[in-house]
């Protein structure tokens, strides 16, 4: 009895240790972030002695910030080199696995995974870390869904929006709009004129977008503009090499299959149905901000 009493107290003790990390100048930390179902990747990488994370919130929704991290290396090298960045791989995302309903891909289920993983984040790296969020595209919905709820302001030092969002139905319309602009434009100029007046006709044609279906046509027509506009931009990114494509693909957590599955997920929650009919508040937000948009985003103008 005593025996057993005392592996009980042993037992105990240890499921309520805190398990930290070592903070460094070149830190790799790999764990997860379980609620409700999900199971959802989190990789620290960089110079978490610095106590300031730069928390990135990946598009999509169903996009990868694994992703992110190894094909925009202009972007994420500096930051890794100054700061612990935090890639998530969002519920019904990336790399993310569990067993859930399409009912929990809510707006207020991502919002809550948000909570705990900056929970998390200093249970393991310390309650004094600073906390910079960081959303890009649908990234930008969730950052400013979670901040909507004031408490949650005091969680973190600031606010970045990348081409980010708080209302899908008007990126969707003012998105249409710009096509239409572009597409004009660039058929009285003679460049690529039969895949503009592809895109000019639906645009003409085309009510307000209220619907999930339309909104992904919308979608796809803006993906395919700034395909044809590359030749308006500067894109000399630094790209990762073969090798290192290869390594990630074959030696990295990030697995095609479950992003696959997952955006399939997505595909087929209500996701998009809702947030196209429920638009964040950002009035409430008094944290410094800084809000980034590119003049040929058809996706999210600015």
């Amino acid at each position: 009895m005593r025996l057993t009493l005392l592996l009980l107290i042993s037992l105990t003790v240890f499921s309520c240790q805190k398990e930290s990390f070592d903070t460094g100048t070149d830190t790799d930390n790999f764990f997860f972030l379980r609620n409700d179902g999900a199971d959802m990747p989190v990789w620290v990488q960089g110079n978490t002695a610095s106590k300031t994370f730069v928390l990135l919130l990946h598009g999509g929704p169903g996009g990868s910030a694994f992703l992110i991290d190894e094909f925009f290396l202009e972007f994420t090298d500096p930051l890794e080199a100054s700061y612990g960045v935090v890639y998530w791989e969002q519920r019904s995302s990336g790399s993310s696995q569990g067993n859930f309903d399409l009912e929990t891909l809510t707006p207020e289920k991502y919002v809550e995974d948000l909570e705990k993983l900056i929970i998390l984040l200093k249970n393991k790296y310390g309650t004094d870390i600073n906390v910079f969020l960081t959303g890009i595209s649908w990234g930008g919905y969730l950052g400013s869904a979670y901040l909507s709820k004031i408490n949650n302001q005091d969680e973190v030092k600031a606010w970045i929006s990348i081409v980010g969002t708080n209302s899908f139905s008007k990126i969707a319309n003012l998105g249409k709009q710009k096509l239409l602009f572009y597409a004009n434009q660039q058929i009285a100029i003679g460049k690529n004129v039969s895949d503009w007046t592809e895109i000019r006709d639906w645009a003409e044609q085309q009510d307000t977008i209220l619907s999930k279906e339309d909104f992904v046509e919308e979608n796809s027509f803006a993906a395919k503009a700034e395909v044809l506009m590359e030749d308006s931009l500067n894109n000399s990114i630094e790209m990762a090499s073969l090798g290192q494509q290869l390594s990630f693909v074959f030696s990295s957590p990030f697995s095609s299959n479950a992003w696959l599955s997952n955006r399939k997920g997505i595909q087929e929650s209500n996701l998009l149905d809702i947030v196209l009919k429920q638009d964040v508040s950002v009035d409430e937000i008094m944290l410094p901000s800084l809000f980034i948009g590119g003049e040929f985003d058809f996706i999210v103008p600015k």
